[in-house]
């Protein structure tokens, strides 16, 4: 009889160990799942290209700043002029992009307004060459107006999105 009176504590210890261990599982499963929704939230990878639209290749000055430099396959730069002039039709205007002959990656701009809807978007950006005349999807009202360029990167050999930025710029409707 007195074997069972000690069993019996080993038992509640037993069970409070295996209560506890199973919390800290528990615990570690949701923050995993709380991690990996955090970070990857709003990244969207794709395969592919986008098609190459109204780019023009850069000049033969702007290319000259360039030709000392070697391509370096893991660093991507980008030049965003981050102030949008649009005419006072309210839809053509400029946007100054340019995918730097140093670049690896292929690169497509889309132009937002601050709430997300789009307003261009550039296709294909290939590595020398730019967009500086742009026609907006939507009109927009004279004045000032916040928006935000993305700027996704592409591996060009593989055809795959590898990455994105976001930059904020000022659009002007003169």
């Amino acid at each position: 009889m007195h074997e069972k009176v000690q069993a019996e504590p080993k038992r509640r210890k037993r069970k409070k160990l295996f209560l506890l261990l199973g919390l800290l599982v528990l615990l570690i499963v949701a923050c995993s799942i709380w991690l990996v929704l955090t970070y990857n939230s709003g990244k969207k990878i794709v395969s592919g290209l986008p098609e190459t639209k109204a780019t023009q290749k850069m000049t033969a000055g702007q290319l000259k700043k360039y030709a000392d430099k070697v391509v370096d396959q893991n660093n991507v730069t980008i030049q965003v002029y981050p102030n949008v002039t649009i005419d006072s039709d309210g839809v053509t205007g400029k946007m100054w992009i340019q995918n730097p002959p140093v670049n690896a990656t292929g690169q497509e701009a889309s132009l937002m307004t601050e709430k997300g809807e789009l307003l261009y978007d550039s296709g294909l950006i290939e590595p020398g060459y730019q967009v500086s005349d742009v026609k907006l999807t939507k009109k927009l009202a004279k004045g000032k107006h916040s928006g935000v360029i993305a700027v996704n990167f592409y591996d060009l050999k593989n055809k795959k999105q590898v990455g994105q930025t976001k930059v904020d710029v000022s659009i002007t409707v003169n």
